[in-house]
Parts: C-alpha cells; sequence; structure tokens
C-alpha cells in the first residue's frame, strides 16, 4: 500500500495507538499480530475488520462480551505433534485439552449467539467441536491433571500395589517412631525421605541403639537419618513399584499421543482463532475505553467526514491529566472543504 507522506502512520501516532492496544491482548501471538498490523486501502477488508470490532464491542455493551481469557499458546506441543514417536508430557496434555476446552466455550458462545453476532459467527461456523479429542485426553487424565488409576490395567495394578506397600510402611514407622518418641531418642522432625528411602530422624548420640542402615547426618550432625532394618526391603519395593508406575505413565502417554496427532491441524486452527479473537476482543476494548462508534464506510466517494472527532492520543492523554479534549468537526473531500 502507498501511503503519502510515507511517515504519514507515524506522525497520525498510529505506533502509539498500537502499543496501547497491545495492552488488551492476553497472548503473546495476538500481541504479535498487533504490533505488526498496517493501515489497508482495501475497502472489503476494512469493513470487515471493524464490523469484528463492532460486534464484539456491542457484546461487552451488552454485558455479555465474548469469551477473553488467557489460554495456552502450545506452539511446543504442536510442533512435537508433528514428530513421529514424540511424546508429550502430562502438562502439555492438559495446557492442551484447555486450549481446545476454551476454543469451544467461544464456539458454543457464538453458537448461541449467532443472530446477534452474525459477522462474528462467520469465522467459526466452519469449525468442529474436537469432543473426541477431549474424550480421550479425559480418559487418561482426572480433572486436577493427574493421570487415572485406570488409565491402564498394568498401572492400575501398580498403584494398587502401592497403596499397600505405603499402609504396611506406615504401620512399621509409626511403631518406631511411638516407641523412639517416648525414649527421647528421636528428633524433632521424627522422619524424612533421603533418595526416596524413607527414613527415621534419630538424635545422634542414640544413633548405635538403632538397627538399621544410616543414610546420611544433620549439618550440625546432631541428627542421624536412619532406615530400619525391617523397612529396607519395604522401601526397595516401593522404588522398584514407582519406577514401573513412571514406565507405564510414559508408555500411555506415547500412545495417547499417537491418538492426539491426527488433530494436529485442527488443534492448531483453533489456536490461531483464539488468536485472532484476541485481537479483536483488544481491539473492541480499546473501543470501550476510547467511546468508539463505528465509523460509515463510502465505498466510491472519497470524503472525510469527521463529527466531534477526537484524536485518540491525546485524548487518552488528557484524560489521564484530568483535562477536556476539544472536539474536531471537518469535512475532507475533492475540494478540500473545511
Amino acid at each position: 500500500m502507498n501511503i503519502y507522506p510515507s511517515q504519514l502512520a507515524r506522525q497520525l501516532d498510529f505506533p502509539i495507538i498500537l502499543e496501547k492496544l497491545s495492552t488488551y491482548c492476553v497472548s503473546k501471538p495476538g500481541v504479535y499480530q498487533i504490533q505488526h498490523l498496517i493501515p489497508s486501502k482495501e475497502y472489503e477488508e476494512v469493513l470487515q475488520k471493524l464490523k469484528e470490532t463492532n460486534e464484539a464491542l456491542l457484546a461487552m455493551h451488552q454485558g455479555n462480551g465474548l469469551p477473553h481469557q488467557s489460554f495456552p499458546e502450545l506452539q511446543t506441543e504442536i510442533k512435537l505433534l508433528a514428530v513421529q514417536h514424540a511424546v508429550l508430557n502430562a502438562a502439555q496434555f492438559n495446557q492442551l485439552r484447555l486450549m481446545v476446552s476454551m476454543s469451544h466455550d467461544l464456539l458454543l458462545f457464538l453458537h448461541e449467539k449467532k443472530e446477534a453476532f452474525p459477522v462474528l459467527f462467520e469465522k467459526i461456523q466452519t469449525f468442529s467441536y474436537l469432543h473426541e479429542l477431549i474424550e480421550e485426553i479425559e480418559n487418561v487424565f482426572d480433572k486436577e491433571g493427574q493421570v487415572k488409576d485406570g488409565a491402564s490395567p498394568t498401572l492400575q495394578q501398580i498403584r494398587l500395589a502401592l497403596l499397600e506397600n505405603r499402609k504396611t510402611s506406615d504401620r512399621i514407622y509409626r511403631n518406631h517412631i511411638q516407641r523412639l518418641s517416648k525414649s527421647g531418642q528421636l528428633a524433632d522432625i521424627e522422619e524424612s525421605y533421603i533418595n526416596g528411602r524413607r527414613v527415621l530422624a534419630v538424635l545422634a548420640e542414640f544413633k548405635r541403639e538403632i538397627k538399621g542402615m544410616i543414610h546420611d547426618h544433620s549439618a550440625s550432625g546432631k541428627i542421624t537419618f536412619i532406615e530400619p532394618n525391617n523397612a529396607i526391603e519395604l522401601n526397595n519395593e516401593k522404588l522398584e513399584l514407582e519406577d514401573a508406575e513412571k514406565k507405564e505413565i510414559y508408555t500411555i502417554l506415547k500412545a495417547l499421543t499417537g491418538l492426539i496427532q491426527p488433530y494436529r491441524q485442527q488443534i492448531q486452527e483453533h489456536l490461531q482463532n483464539l488468536i485472532h479473537f484476541d485481537v479483536i476482543c483488544a481491539k473492541a476494548k480499546l473501543g470501550k475505553i476510547l467511546q468508539a462508534t463505528l465509523p460509515q464506510m463510502l465505498k466510491e466517494e472519497p470524503v472525510i467526514h469527521l463529527i466531534n472527532a477526537y484524536h485518540p492520543v491525546l485524548w487518552l492523554q488528557n484524560q489521564e491529566a484530568g483535562l477536556n479534549t476539544v472536539p474536531v468537526n471537518c469535512k475532507l473531500d475533492e475540494k478540500i472543504e473545511f
């Protein structure tokens, strides 16, 4: 696009407006898009953008604004889904589930309000809900983002064994703690874990009276950490089970990644849609602050008619300073009449 003079946008403080606008975005990609906005001379494009912003602003004025919250940006996850044999971790799956759920919220809102916001609805009407993807993830993860016991039969068996191990361990250590506390041989912290092994915190002067394996001492040397003899085998079993649990979870996540990979393109499209609506909502929020209205666009007539208009940067500066801004009324056409 040719603008004369070439620095006109800067002279009109367009970069300052973009900087202000970017503060209302909730995503880094949204900020990036705004920072790279340039003026357009394409009538249809400008009109479309104005209508989008106007509908988002209308939704805000009606008190039921578009869903607009910070969402996972998933650049790393989307790249990994394109890599054969890649495995997403638990945090990444939960971020993915959150992003898709937020996209669904936006789709649902616009489907329910399609008569009120037809321009915005048109942007999402071809999108499909990814219910199958969400279901696959929720078959593995609970609401807190933890891998479910029933994610596989093997994992369920391992966790049942771990539960029994912990019950037995609790009983053994509780007996030791009660006995040693009565005799004054135990430190205030009573017990701890060293390299995944449960140990008793015994006062150093009594360490030779406790049958077991010494693992460490406190920095002061006053406490000795001892693993009782009757708990050593139990702790060995615990570590083996925990290692088996990690391996089984990896196997589960690898299989789940394979199930999700065919959705990669749709995931990316949903993400890009959220980013696009992030920009639209940012424009609407700034428009509300500026008390902006939708201008009337004339395709054929080269006319600019300003009625009670303000320069937005000046208006914002005066608002912060508590000053009034004098509006401008002017008309520019082929005859350049004021």
